[in-house]
């Protein structure tokens, strides 16, 4: 699975859709967001993301900052020319100086964490404002040239002349005047593109520094609107305490209901996650994939508390793709992605298998779950299979049950969404290994109103499969 397929099936597109970026620099650092993989480097983001909350909690002004942020307009591409060296005309001289006053008025008025250096534009804005005015506008300034000005005000002299009174000589004079003051302007540009490649690096470096402060305020209004919670690093095993889903818990929410949030823990080896079809597996197993990509890209996560380990890449699985498209049947595309999970054995990945193996029929499918879980029960990875088969825990296999559905059920329910009312979505860690996954389709199926014959005849098929199977 690709990193937009990613970032699209866990959820995590739906978080960074959410930044509240105000610039364009912050919309850019987006665009080249990777998944940092040392500990110490997600330990640096996450303490500076704390030190920015603390800091603007205590009665700083985050607004101020916002409405600053909102003012700077995107100038890569000039930045870019002056890292180039290349010639700058007016225009690009106009939106670098815009740019940094911009920043200075945001660093003279927002007063900012300690941890982040936050240099002085000034020489460069003297560079381009040599008559001090701070006015947002340019041109080539008299001030830049004793001769320009002398040009300048010999050019002015003459134009003040009547042009009934404006002999040969006069406008020949006039011509020159314009010539050496288009001299004189091309040399001081030529001067300024020089000095301003020379401070290229400061450029970048204040560009680079309002996307970070930009990514940073956009990351606290995360924080507040989800509630999320900075994690601990761990060295071994994973830990999760209310753990939920900030997308589906809006949706709920918007219909009047609550994310039932969950614990759980792994560790190295391999985790079953079993329970009924339409109990919650497949968005637990997102959730998870979730809160690791938030957490190894800096952010805070949706759980009341949790111990995440850092892995050196990030494998979902789930078997709702459209394989079609290349060509493929549902199974086949199956085992092209096992066979690429499989390739990160030997390495500390987090690997999530959503239903394996339900492409198949119900005897092959349940061996094959077994076989992968052993095999990466072996491995260095940490391995989370959800399946409704049963019998495939093994020993040595962490096992949780979703509990399901509730004993007090109504005789019907009308829409998917009330489902959701009916169903207990904590975890249930089991030591046996022979647990049955529990039978619950035909009690959904009954209470979404399907022919009651249907239903009966379902029931009296299943009992005599089970009898059959207990002799």
């Amino acid at each position: 699975m690709d990193k937009e397929r990613l970032f699209e099936v866990t959820g995590f597109k739906f978080i960074l859709n959410n930044l509240e970026l105000k610039t364009g620099f912050g919309r850019k650092k987006l665009q080249t967001l990777s998944l940092i993989k040392k500990s110490n480097s997600i330990a640096r983001e996450l303490e500076e993301l704390t030190k920015f909350i603390e800091h603007f909690n205590a009665g700083n002004n985050l607004e101020q900052l916002r409405k600053g942020l909102s003012s700077v307009r995107d100038i890569s591409g000039t930045i870019a020319r002056v890292r180039r060296g290349e010639l700058l005309d007016d225009i690009d001289l106009f939106e670098l100086k815009n740019f940094l006053l911009t920043y200075e008025e945001i660093r003279k008025s927002v007063f900012f964490p300690e941890f982040l250096f936050i240099p002085s534009a000034e020489e460069l804005i003297t560079l381009l404002d040599p008559e001090g005015l701070r006015l947002k506008n340019f041109h080539i300034y008299s001030a830049y040239s004793k001769e320009l000005a002398a040009v300048r005000q010999e050019k002015r002299e003459l134009v003040s002349v009547p042009e009934t009174h404006r002999s040969d000589r006069l406008l020949e004079e006039l011509k020159k005047l314009k010539l050496r003051e288009r001299e004189l302007e091309g040399r001081i540009r030529k001067e300024l593109s020089r000095k301003l490649h020379k401070n290229a690096q400061k450029i970048v470096e204040i560009a680079e520094l309002i996307a970070k402060v930009d990514f940073l305020q956009a990351k606290v209004e995360l924080v507040q609107r989800f509630e999320l919670t900075r994690p601990t690093l761990s060295r071994e095993a994973i830990s999760f305490q209310g753990l939920f889903n900030p997308e589906v818990r809006e949706i709920l929410r918007s219909s009047g209901r609550e994310f039932q949030p969950v614990d759980l823990k792994l560790e190295k080896g391999i985790c079953i996650i079993t329970g009924a079809n339409m109990c919650g597996k497949t968005v637990l197993l997102r959730t998870i994939a979730l809160a690791q990509l938030m957490f190894q890209h800096g952010f805070y996560i949706p759980a009341r508390k949790a111990e995440l380990v850092p892995f050196d890449g990030i494998f979902f699985f789930s078997g709702d793709y459209q394989s079609y498209k290349k060509g493929l049947s549902s199974f086949a595309a199956e085992v092209l992605e096992i066979k690429k999970a499989t390739g990160h054995m030997d390495e500390q990945w987090l690997i999530l298998f959503d239903e394996l193996a339900r492409n198949t029929n119900p005897d092959e499918g349940k061996a094959l779950v077994i076989a992968i879980a052993e095999a990466f029960a072996k491995s260095d990875c940490y391995t989370v299979v959800t399946t409704h088969y049963d019998g495939v825990v093994r020993s040595g296999m962490r096992h949780y049950r979703i509990k399901g559905l509730k004993e007090k059920l109504p005789e019907t329910i009308e829409t998917p969404m009330a489902l959701v009312d009916h169903v207990d979505y904590s975890l249930v860690e089991l030591n046996e290994r022979h647990e049955r996954v529990p039978h619950e389709a035909l009690k959904i199926a009954k209470m979404f109103g399907l022919d009651e014959k249907i239903i009966e005849r379902a029931e009296w098929i299943l009992s005599k499969e089970e009898d059959n199977s207990e002799k």
